[in-house]
């Protein structure tokens, strides 16, 4: 179990095998020097017909349940020697992820796969395994959306995604499904010949080794068909001049904290796009805390920033506050950001030059761990954007942009006569507001 020292040095993943539906990528490890891998896998279904809906994305969600229950007693052991994995639901199937020591990794992999390969064949799961998981799925939902922040950030993605349900929505569609159900869902949707593996594999793990891996995947899954993996759709675009204003009460009625999320959109994803709400980002973060937060006194919770919502970027300010209502809180943000806009206006070409170089610094520091750069190149390639040198490319276009072209970009974005606009309200219990 000794550390493996390639013979040259890669700098992003390659792909190292590509057939039958699986592909895998590969790095190699020649930093961390540790006896330790990581390994990601996109488990996902071509079938043009699988649309996503409440039904699907609950049994999703249940299918995990079960899976990790059955694999309880082996992947203890596995814990005990530092083998650890997680597996989660996403629209387009599942995702995969393990990780620690090396040596046994691949025995680990080939267990689980397995496990997801067989369910719903030989009495797996039982009937009451089935309905102890739909139980405590049940749980889970009903708790998912007590807190305004967490139900505000799902409206938002349910209302930007063409496929996108709430907690709620899926717990209506768990209490009718049935043990037939599930089983009819797992032989339709997930059977083998229908699933596609796109893996991941860093550390201290030769290419040789990686290759093996995906050996061993297809032997498990032999006698499928391969098929291109496909898409997780895009984000609905908000027209032009548009604000859209959502409105709901907590689903918590003893409440009294209100969320309001508001979003602005601006396109497709792109380095430049990228680049510039980084920085808009940068200058904002603290003069809105000081501002709304310190001096007007308006949530004990205020933030903004980027997103990316299936390559789809906008601008978001979240504030949670229990002392003024949704209404006057957008108030609030709306004069904000015109007052934002002056500032940027009136800061110094020195003020601004020492924003951007520590932003560029913050994105040059270093993965402190194996895991931090796993994930950065998870990123692209789960994605499919396969930018593995995107840091360096957005801090060399972050070096070129200058202050008059962010003043154009934040009078774009806040212009309420063209901009495009979401804004999401979970109201909290009215304490004489």
């Amino acid at each position: 179990m000794g550390i493996k020292v390639p013979a040259s040095l890669p700098s992003f993943p390659k792909v190292v095998m590509e057939v039958e539906g699986v592909k895998i990528w590969h790095l190699q490890d020649t930093k961390y020097n540790h006896p330790r891998s990581d390994v990601r896998l996109k488990i996902s279904c071509p079938d043009p017909s699988l649309i996503s809906t409440e039904c699907y994305l609950c049994l999703l969600d249940l299918m995990v349940n079960i899976i990790v229950e059955h694999l309880t007693e082996i992947t203890y052991m596995a814990d005990s020697a530092n083998l650890q994995y997680r597996l989660k639901a996403r629209s387009y199937g599942l995702e995969l992820h393990l990780w620690g020591f090396n040596h046994k990794m691949v025995n680990l992999l080939k267990v689980i796969v397995i496990a997801i390969l067989e369910i719903g064949r030989d009495g797996y799961p039982s009937p009451k395994t089935f309905e102890t998981q739909k139980e405590t799925l049940l749980r889970c939902y009903s708790n998912e959306l007590l807190k305004p922040s967490r139900h505000s950030t799902q409206l938002r993605l349910c209302i930007l995604y063409n496929k996108g349900f709430l907690a709620t929505e899926k717990a209506a569609e768990l209490k009718l499904v049935t043990m037939a159900d599930f089983i009819a869902f797992l032989n339709t949707h997930l059977a083998v010949n229908r699933l596609n593996f796109e893996v991941f594999i860093t550390g201290n793990v030769t290419e040789e080794e990686s290759v093996t891996m995906g050996k061993e995947i297809i032997a498990i899954t032999k006698g499928r068909e391969g098929s291109v993996i496909r898409d997780d759709g895009r984000s609905r675009l908000i027209p032009c001049s548009v604000h859209f204003i959502h409105c709901t009460e907590a689903t918590d009625p003893a409440q009294f904290n209100s969320s309001v999320e508001a979003y602005w959109q601006v396109g497709e994803d792109s380095i430049e796009k990228r680049t510039i709400l980084d920085i808009a980002e940068c200058l904002m973060d603290d003069p809105l805390f000081d501002s709304l937060r310190t001096r007007q006194q308006l949530a004990y919770s205020v933030g903004c920033g980027v997103r990316n919502t299936s390559g789809v970027l906008g601008f978001c300010i979240k504030i949670v506050s229990c002392s003024h209502s949704p209404s006057e809180v957008l108030k609030r943000i709306e004069e904000f950001t015109k007052e934002f806009m002056n500032l940027v206006k009136n800061m110094s070409n020195e003020e601004y030059r020492e924003h951007i170089v520590s932003l560029a610094k913050n994105k040059l520091e270093p993965d402190r761990a194996l895991h931090e750069q796993a994930d950065r190149n998870w990123v692209e390639i789960a994605t499919q954007r396969h930018d593995f040198n995107s840091i360096s490319n957005e801090v060399h276009k972050i070096n070129a942009v200058e202050k008059n072209s962010i003043v154009s970009f934040l009078e774009q974005l806040f212009d309420q006569k063209i901009s495009k606009r979401l804004t999401v309200f979970v109201c909290g219990k009215d304490r004489n507001r």
